[in-house]
């Protein structure tokens, strides 16, 4: 079963209903327990008749891309184009030709998106001196390479939360720029072990997410992928 025909057979059974428009579901994905080699199982675990921020995130990243997604495998294509130049010297010594030409390349893209990063210090910092540092630090997005890091304000920066996209060739490499952006986060914004040695950030239960705990999941999610890249080329070298 692939995702198309899981996003048919719900928005069939929603248009029977009456609903139309936007409509984002949100699954949950595991390997099959009888069968470890097949597809992967899903579980729907919520459904949103509107445009969420995930889904504003997607026409987000298509908007920067420009490119076009396989609707069944979920990969997302970009065309470049690379121009070359080239010279071809003809034996007379007074007449030589040059000839230009273009190559089409494409290339995939993947991207992360983390809606919510919550860090005190980010209050403290001005509009022109944070972003000025993110050119310094070359946190930014590569209009040409379509490739990169873009912070997306979700409020004000006074209020410390802001959103971010990483965009990559691949997964790994998405995450890697994710957890550079989080280093440059803190050195701009404090540190947050820091803050929290010094009663900056409160201990007491609420429901927002703390900027260390997303850094220890992204990164959590970098070493499995690279554990896992790690196994299959061994794999590979055993066959």
């Amino acid at each position: 079963m692939n995702m198309m025909t899981i996003s048919k057979s719900i928005g069939d059974v929603l248009y029977n209903k009456g609903i139309f428009g936007h409509v984002t579901v949100d699954l949950v994905s595991f390997p099959d327990p009888t069968s470890p080699q097949a597809h992967p199982l899903f579980w729907a675990v919520d459904l949103n008749c509107g445009l969420t921020d995930y889904s504003a995130a997607c026409l987000f990243f298509d908007f920067l891309m420009d490119g076009k997604l396989d609707q069944f495998t979920g990969k997302y294509q970009i065309e470049n184009s690379g121009s070359f130049q080239a010279n071809d010297s003809v034996s007379s010594a007074s007449k030589s030709k040059s000839c230009s030409y273009r190559r089409d390349t494409s290339e995939q893209r993947s991207f992360m998106y983390c809606r919510y990063l919550h860090h005190p210090g980010l209050a403290a910092i001005q509009y022109k001196s944070f972003f000025h540092m993110c050119r310094l630090e070359s946190v930014s997005f590569d209009l040409e390479r379509r490739q990169g890091a873009t912070f997306m304000l979700q409020d004000c920066l006074q209020s410390g939360v802001i959103a971010m996209m990483t965009i990559a060739e691949d997964r790994k490499e998405s995450l890697q720029m994710m957890i550079d952006a989080f280093r440059f986060l803190e050195s701009q914004a404090g540190s947050l072990a820091k803050l929290r040695a010094g009663g900056g950030i409160d201990e007491a239960r609420t429901d927002e997410l703390d900027l260390a705990d997303v850094v220890s999941s992204v990164r959590l999610l970098y070493k499995a992928l690279v554990k896992k890249e790690e196994k299959d080329k061994l794999a590979a070298r055993r066959r």
